[in-house]
């Protein structure tokens, strides 16, 4: 079982917050929404969404990406499973 944060109704720089305060203390993190658009209720704005997509793929910014599965592959790897 795994929690997400809702990134819905957030600017980048919102999501930037969390982003920083899961590296603060060492977690990961996996954002999750509704919809991608430009309503205003339990949306994802696909601007916000584009900025956070380039913000995360600089790797100047120090972030690693990936699908729950390749964590999971990852984390097991470092045990040595």
């Amino acid at each position: 079982q795994l929690l997400g944060t809702a990134f819905d109704d957030l600017t980048f720089a919102e999501m930037k917050v969390h982003l920083e305060k899961a590296r603060a203390s060492k977690r990961w993190i996996i954002f999750c929404g509704h919809e991608i658009g430009k309503k205003k209720y339990q949306t994802t704005d696909v601007d916000a969404l584009r900025e956070l997509a380039a913000y995360l793929k600089d790797p100047a910014n120090g972030y690693w990406t990936a699908t729950v599965g390749e964590v999971a592959r990852h984390l097991r790897a470092r045990r040595g499973e």
